[in-house]
């Protein structure tokens, strides 16, 4: 999110392509890097090139890479993990086609008592609560190495964010007008990502997640915006579970995360 163009650096034969995150080191305090492509050929050569980094950008203590790889590439994780890197998540992409999907598949779901609206300003702080306990399995929450403090906080920016620019933002209210949670989506070209959604943690264990996606499958299959894709984290097994009970998904990509913290 947020990137700064991506710049490359060499060392004999291998190669590093960085970008910094300025929104993740904003929340985060701290430098946040993304290593988009790392090519070596060596164990010694891959320590070399992460040494002139962290030297060329003045990174110091709790300054965080990371990079995204395939689980398949067993020596390549091997010397990843031999140079300071550590295995934090591992992510999915997934699609699906809501074309042939019927709401009424789902009978228990056709709740009146909750509804999902376009979020207003109104509702920004009762948004901004849940966006801050809600994402116990985000890669950052589960790195011991980074605040916990900072984590939540890069979540609440995030939904402040996203009502003020050209995300859609939905909140999940109930008869009364509680807030029970929200769903952040883009449209894109290629057709509708899902980017974030929450429950209300106190909220959880009650089939509010179930009825929160159904509902917002049901709004995109009404206005014709039947092609999905998201990523999740298979940390967020409750979210997965949500995903293969309502649609069937296509897994289109797996990645395995590391992060090293300085």
């Amino acid at each position: 999110m947020f990137y700064v163009t991506p710049q490359t650096i060499t060392y004999r034969n291998a190669s590093l392509t960085y970008a910094l995150i300025p929104w993740d080191s904003k929340y985060l305090q701290n430098t946040t890097i993304e290593i988009k492509e790392f090519a070596f050929k060596s164990k010694q050569t891959a320590k070399n090139l992460l040494l002139k980094l962290k030297k060329n950008l003045n990174l110091t203590k709790g300054d965080l890479l990371f990079l995204k790889t395939s689980p398949l590439e067993v020596e390549r994780l091997h010397v990843l993990t031999s140079s300071g890197f550590y295995v934090i998540e591992e992510a999915v992409e997934i699609s699906f086609d809501l074309t042939n999907w019927n709401p009424k598949s789902f009978p228990q779901h056709q709740n009146r008592q909750y509804q999902l609206v376009p979020a207003l300003p109104k509702h920004l702080p009762e948004l901004r609560k849940i966006a801050g306990k809600a994402f116990i399995a985000d890669r950052y929450h589960l790195d011991k190495n980074i605040s916990s403090r900072g984590s939540n906080s890069r979540f609440v920016g995030w939904v402040e964010s996203s009502l003020k620019g050209s995300d859609e933002v939905f909140a999940f209210i109930d008869d009364k007008g509680v807030v029970a949670g929200f769903f952040i989506i883009a449209n894109k070209q290629e057709g509708t990502n899902l980017r974030l959604a929450a429950i209300d943690p106190k909220l959880v264990g009650k089939g509010l997640g179930k009825l929160l996606y159904f509902s917002l499958f049901s709004w995109l299959k009404k206005r014709g915006r039947t092609t999905i894709q998201t990523q999740i984290s298979l940390n967020n097994t409750a979210v997965f579970n949500v995903y293969t009970y309502l649609v069937h998904p296509k897994v289109t990509r797996l990645d395995v995360v590391l992060h090293y913290v300085i």
